[in-house]
């Protein structure tokens, strides 16, 4: 029974995909090409970017880093799509490099999103409190902030993979559905919940900047050269607290946008997972 549903299913996923093999192959060349061209730019510029010690200095400059690598990663990735596609679907690498295809395409997809993310921050730190964002932007902080970029996509789509496959039988067939309906909420709410502290710790910053700088954060008027002007006025409380609604509705429209991509992506996680399933179980 298990396995007439798995090849029916199987028969209407082939039933919707081009049976052409040029269409294949040729998709798969043009994604092998894109791949190679992305790596090697990629490469060069997270190369460039690291080993300059003057350019390291600049915190926009380590996070454009590792968007390079990033994007790097997913374009590794997209290689072995390619050569996927070449062979008009048929796996060759195996299940397990089939999992840890998917994770690592999805994680790098995330963490490129969350260092541009993270890159528009920093900016807005620039640009709201220039006279005390080199005291906030010390090492250190850009450390946390790339490693809170990568860590929470590669964990929990790890966790999802792993999780998720039915061969293992970590539980039985009848618990399996259920299960993993709670993994996918787990993996929902560990997204959340690290948007949430990011959120939270992020707005905390800028409160305690504002209670501590207020008297000093003023509006910088540009001159004629292009060099702050001497004139650069107080304007009290009222200008930071304008900031800070800045900078909390831009936080805020980033989560909105950014929530249908991270459930689409553990519910492409999951899928995926399960449609490998069905292959090797019903091969």
């Amino acid at each position: 029974m298990e396995q007439s549903r798995n090849a029916t299913l199987l028969d209407a996923i082939s039933a919707a995909l081009p049976e052409s093999e040029v269409y294949w192959q040729t998709v798969g060349g043009i994604q092998i090409v894109i791949a190679a061209v992305a790596v090697a730019g990629n490469t060069l510029v997270g190369c460039t970017l690291l080993t300059n010690r003057q350019l390291r200095k600049n915190p926009n400059n380590i996070l454009m880093a590792n968007l390079a690598m990033a994007d790097g990663l997913f374009a590794v990735v997209l290689f072995f799509t390619g050569y996927w596609n070449t062979t008009a679907g048929l796996y060759p690498f195996g299940e397990l490099a089939c999992r840890l295809h998917i994770v690592f395409a999805v994680s790098s997809s995330q963490a490129s999103n969350n260092i541009l993310a993270a890159m528009s921050v920093v900016k807005f730190i620039h640009v709201g409190f220039p006279f005390s964002s080199d005291k906030i932007l010390q090492p250190v902080v850009i450390g946390a902030v790339c490693a809170t970029c990568w860590l929470p996509p590669f964990v929990w789509n790890f966790a999802i993979a792993i999780f998720s496959i039915g061969q293992l039988e970590l539980v039985v067939s009848i618990c399996y559905p259920v299960y993993t309906d709670i993994v996918n909420i787990l993996g929902l709410l560990g997204f959340c919940f690290v948007q949430f502290v990011t959120v939270v710790i992020a707005t905390g910053l800028v409160l305690r900047i504002v209670r501590r700088h207020h008297k000093s954060i003023g509006v910088l008027t540009v001159g004629i050269a292009g060099t702050p002007s001497s004139a650069a006025t107080n304007t009290g409380p009222q200008t930071s607290w304008k900031a800070v609604r800045t900078f909390v509705v831009i936080v805020t429209a980033f989560l909105v946008m950014q929530a249908p991509m991270y459930i689409s992506n553990v519910l492409q996680t999951i899928c995926q997972c399960q449609s490998y399933d069905l292959v090797y179980v019903s091969g």
